[in-house]
């Protein structure tokens, strides 16, 4: 996930929106009348979307350089099919450090951030190879071999803030073996007293000299405190336009569709966040800001729908109501041809579920590359966004 509350209230501040690009703005009408007309950038077998992972930040909070990296590569991906992907921590750590690779302004963690500061400062400096990432990692991957590296990272983050890690290690038989072994691994790299800012400098050092300039790239802009019907008709032109868009919105509404977590001021000048009801937990939560990727729209059950791609694992699946989980869009495996298919809505039939007995020779979804949640519910909990497009658009 990503701002946390009091982080939430600062960036409203700072990056209050009185207005589009001129150029942007002409394009959109007075008014947003929502026609939902169907668009998916999925949908195409070529689509950046599908040559992108489906992320897992795990605890790192890295939820805003998970986004970023998506909307960064699908522009990337779009002028060179053959281009590599980003690193979401390497753009996360960039995003934290100055041009002499010390903290910005006492940064400590790399947990909670905006897209557009992961996206320009890779843009400035360069991406680290992914040979050098793959180097960067070594050591830590032979010491979980089964995790992914936000996950690794979210764990060795949790340590250094003197908490326990709620996922064991391979050779560890229960949760208090595993923080032994982590807090040892720690003290081992002599990471003790520092934080998750200056561990991962000193793990990204391989980039140094490693690095693809990405000076052709334009810069992220974010924009915040837009209304919902500016949010609208802006998600309206940017996914007409098959432009992906890095939302900032109020993570409960991904759990509970029904939760109002964003409210507007009297004079509509600012977004506040609220803490009663159903978000009720956000007051304590660093994680109730999270930015995600709007990669769809559709009228599905005669609702206008958006379809929101996340950096929870590929098994993610949003909550409409109690117990009932969203219409998804996955890429299915056959089993048996090992063809892969894509799927604006997921079929039941041989989905995967947790405690489901399933037939194995039947197709089943392999990764879920987001949901569909009705769009009146995300744009009330948005509170702003960053995309990546050529300024001719």
């Amino acid at each position: 996930m990503g701002f946390g509350v009091r982080g939430a209230i600062l960036i409203l501040a700072v990056y209050f929106m009185a207005g589009l690009p001129a150029a942007f703005a002409a394009k959109t009408p007075s008014k947003w009348i929502p026609k939902c007309d169907s668009v998916d950038l999925n949908a195409d077998e070529n689509s950046p979307l599908r040559k992108i992972p489906v992320y897992d930040q795990g605890k790192s909070g890295t939820c805003y350089a998970q986004a970023g990296s998506v909307v960064l590569d699908y522009y990337r991906l779009k002028k060179d099919p053959n281009a590599q992907l980003s690193n979401p921590l390497f753009m996360a750590t960039q995003s934290k450090l100055d041009d002499l690779g010390n903290p910005i302004g006492g940064e400590k963690r790399v947990h909670g951030g905006q897209a557009a500061d992961a996206i320009n400062a890779v843009r400035k400096r360069g991406l680290c190879k992914s040979a050098a990432i793959d180097q960067c990692f070594e050591e830590l991957h032979a010491k979980f071999p089964d995790k992914a590296n936000a996950e690794i990272v979210g764990l060795i983050d949790r340590v250094l803030k003197g908490e326990s890690p709620t996922t064991p290690a391979p050779e560890c038989e229960s949760e208090e073996d595993s923080a032994k072994a982590l807090r040892e691994f720690v003290a081992g790299k002599g990471w003790e007293g520092k934080f998750s800012v200056e561990v991962l400098r000193e793990t990204f050092g391989a980039c140094q000299g490693n690095l693809i300039s990405l000076a052709e790239v334009p810069a992220a802009i974010p924009y915040y405190n837009v209304s919902e019907e500016k949010m609208g008709l802006i998600v309206d032109v940017l996914l007409n336009e098959g432009t992906p868009i890095s939302l900032s919105m109020a993570s409960p509404v991904l759990r509970e569709v029904d939760a109002r977590c964003v409210k507007v001021t009297a004079d509509k000048s600012r977004k506040t966040i609220k803490t009663g009801g159903a978000c009720k937990n956000a007051a304590g939560d660093p994680d109730f800001l999270h930015e995600v990727v709007i990669t769809g729209k559709k009228v599905i059950d005669g609702k206008c729908q958006l379809l929101i791609r996340n950096s929870w694992g590929e098994d993610w699946r949003a909550k409409v109501g109690p117990g009932k989980l969203a219409k998804c869009a996955c890429e299915m495996l056959n089993p048996v041809t090992g063809q892969r298919s894509y799927h604006e809505i997921c079929p039941d039939t041989g989905e995967i579920r947790d405690g489901e007995a399933i037939d194995m020779n039947a197709p089943y979804a392999e990764r879920i590359l987001g949901c569909w949640v009705p769009a009146d519910a995300v744009l009330e909990n948005s509170v702003g966004f960053t995309v990546v497009r050529d300024a001719n658009k």
